[in-house]
């Protein structure tokens, strides 16, 4: 009995791998030279029309672009995309606030875009936010564990009294401030400007900032498990470079945000 391939089948294999390492070889080519991952973090970066947008998105395109390199952002959950650029799978991750046990997995640029934690409260509250003593007889109700909840247990602990009310979304939490379901000693802590995108989107009723609790500043960072030091150089040169050119500024703007400098 013949057991070996016949010559029609041993073609057709051999096509048949042709046709894959060509696949792979084209995927290689097509691959870009940074991958960065961020969030669902409107109006700082956002999933549009199944692409990633925003301005932290077109900050990091024009970045790439000015270094004559190829970009892929992806939107995922916040903390899938840490894991990914913490572990070198991917480039980097924006947006990121600089503290030392950020920097110690990444290389973080320079600061491109300004923005604030503020209280938020009903408008007819009687009450603003003039430090952290005032805050001694409030409870704050925060979106976390978060970055934003962490500034507000410091100022919680500054103030020597006050406490704080985990929420589980931003929007939740301003939902529940506006119709009244939290007692009336109860302010709400937030980004800012995702705050006002969300009243605005969402078109919440009857509440006003009433006071920054901290300045922040958002920058891009670099996986330093994927990238070397040289490569944040001239990644931080460029986006400088960018800065100086105006195109930052033109780009955030064009998103009703303030940039860094």
């Amino acid at each position: 009995m013949k057991t070996g391939l016949s010559r029609s089948a041993r073609v057709k294999g051999l096509l048949a791998g042709c046709a894959l390492i060509a696949s792979a070889l084209a995927g290689t080519a097509d691959a870009a030279d940074y991958r960065f991952v961020t969030e669902q973090f409107a109006p700082f970066s956002y999933e549009s029309q199944g692409k990633a947008a925003g301005p932290m998105t077109e900050v990091v395109e024009a970045l790439c672009a000015a270094m004559n390199k190829s970009c892929e952002v992806m939107v995922l959950p916040w903390r899938r995309a840490l894991e990914m650029a913490e572990s070198g799978e991917v480039s980097g991750i924006f947006s990121l606030l600089r503290s030392p046990e950020r920097e110690a997995k990444f290389f973080i640029t320079q600061p491109v875009v300004r923005s604030a934690y503020s209280f938020v409260a009903p408008v007819n509250a009687g009450w603003s936010y003039s430090g952290p003593a005032s805050v001694k007889d409030r409870s704050i109700a925060v979106y976390g564990p978060s970055g934003t909840s962490a500034v507000a247990e410091r100022i919680v602990k500054e103030a020597g009294g006050g406490d704080l009310q985990m929420e589980v979304a931003n929007d939740a939490l301003l939902k529940k401030l506006a119709l009244g379901r939290f007692n009336e000693k109860t302010v709400g802590f937030i980004n800012r400007d995702v705050g006002q995108d969300i009243i605005a989107k969402q078109d919440i009723k009857g509440l006003a900032f009433v006071g920054d609790g901290a300045q922040i500043l958002y920058g891009i960072g670099l996986s330093r498990k994927s990238l070397t030091q040289a490569d944040a150089d001239a990644f931080d040169a460029a986006l400088a470079a960018l800065k100086a050119s105006g195109k930052v500024k033109e780009i955030v703007g064009r998103h009703n945000l303030q940039t860094a400098d």
